[in-house]
């Protein structure tokens, strides 16, 4: 499991996550993600609020490579919690 930044912006949180082995994709000196790290099979996390239009480009490039039509994506675009059922 990776994710392209960090969940909330809560030290605690993301330590325990690190020790669950999620893998924290690193930005680059030039600002891009390096995402060689990951494997075709791999479950990739991008947090809500932070996930930048690179990234999103990058997971449905990757979902057209393998022929998913239908990339799992939920977006809200208020400040109020949402939850995809």
């Amino acid at each position: 499991i990776h994710i392209t930044n960090e969940l909330i912006h809560n030290p605690e949180v993301n330590d325990r996550l690190k020790k669950m082995n999620v893998q924290f994709i690193e930005k680059l000196e030039d600002g891009t993600k390096q995402f060689d790290t990951i494997n075709d099979s791999d479950v990739v996390i991008l947090p809500a609020f932070g996930a930048s239009l690179e990234e999103i480009n990058y997971m449905v490039k990757k979902a057209s490579e393998h022929n998913i039509s239908e990339p799992i994506f939920h977006l809200s675009f208020s400040d109020e919690p949402t939850h995809v059922k």
